[in-house]
């Protein structure tokens, strides 16, 4: 029953409000099919992207909008792409006005990627975008 209603919980409050309360409701949250949608909340810092990134490889859609908030400051270059390389089952991805990507290498090890949503992305490097964009004929 928790699990089906679950679903019906944005991600970033399950981690927050459910999951500490007991460690059934912390297993219960971290079920694979509930992270197949991901929306990053500004709120995030270091500590708990990395903790909701363990399940990277379960995510489907993600959408990884505008400033990074808190986390920007906490990371290193390269750290967001080393991240979504993670995501190896994406279908959707959208990155719409974020300027910490810089390079979209990340996207070779997306095989099941169907639509890539990247507007006023300006900080990516052109020449690694092509490349990485090129589809095999």
């Amino acid at each position: 029953m928790f699990v089906r209603i679950f679903t019906f919980i944005p991600l970033p409050d399950l981690i927050r409000a459910i999951s500490p309360l007991c460690r059934r409701l912390r297993d219960v949250c971290h079920l694979p099919f509930l992270w197949r949608h991901f929306k990053y909340d500004l709120s995030f810092n270091k500590s708990k992207f990395d903790h909701i990134f363990e399940h990277a490889e379960y995510f489907h859609s993600l959408k990884f909008k505008h400033d990074m908030g808190k986390l920007k400051m906490e990371i290193t270059a390269g750290y967001l792409e080393e991240s979504l390389s993670r995501c190896t089952q994406l279908l959707k991805l959208d990155i719409n006005y974020n300027l910490s990507i810089r390079n979209l290498n990340f996207i070779l090890k997306m095989p099941k990627l169907e639509l890539l949503d990247m507007e006023y992305c300006c900080n990516v490097d052109p020449d690694a975008a092509v490349t990485a964009l090129k589809v095999p004929l």
